[in-house]
């Protein structure tokens, strides 16, 4: 087997403060919305980097696992007519998340 680790070119340099704590990275804008937080992309706000890749890999195992994708859209009111999957698993309608 042969594992390939790729960046889509969001890859950024995070610092951490002398007391260990991750310094927050400024927010520059993102490619890929549909595998980033929501509240990254939508709010424009310094962030910490370790925790969007936390996020990103779990999307990322979500998606081999199961062969489609965790959101359909990074916000709802991007496209107001689509179901997020995740809401729909919230909600209890887990056939919802998997058409």
């Amino acid at each position: 087997y042969h594992v390939r680790i790729c960046d889509p070119g969001q890859a950024v340099v995070f610092l951490m403060a002398p007391n260990g704590v991750e310094v927050p990275v400024d927010y520059r804008g993102c490619i890929g919305k549909k595998f980033r937080p929501p509240e990254v992309h939508y709010e424009g706000r310094p962030y910490f980097a370790s925790r969007v890749d936390s996020w990103c890999l779990g999307w990322s195992a979500f998606y081999l696992l199961f062969g489609t994708e965790l959101l359909d859209n990074a916000h709802p009111t991007d496209h107001p007519e689509d179901d997020w999957r995740w809401f729909e698993l919230c909600r209890g309608r887990h056939e919802r998340v998997f058409e």
